[in-house]
């Protein structure tokens, strides 16, 4: 199961979603590269304006 969802609420606007909700999320080696992962796939997309972070 991902740790990191990415969920695409329109063109400008990226949600990320962090997974762990029985660790409530604890900054992990894995969450954090997934995370980075999701944000350079974001800034790589011309149109992307918006990430949400959740």
């Amino acid at each position: 199961m991902p740790v990191v969802l990415i969920e695409k609420e329109s063109p400008q606007i990226n949600v990320v979603t962090l997974n762990r909700p029985e660790r409530r999320n604890a900054l992990t080696l894995e969450l954090l590269t997934e995370l980075c992962a999701a944000i350079n796939v974001a800034s790589e997309q011309p149109e992307q304006r918006v990430l949400i972070l959740r």
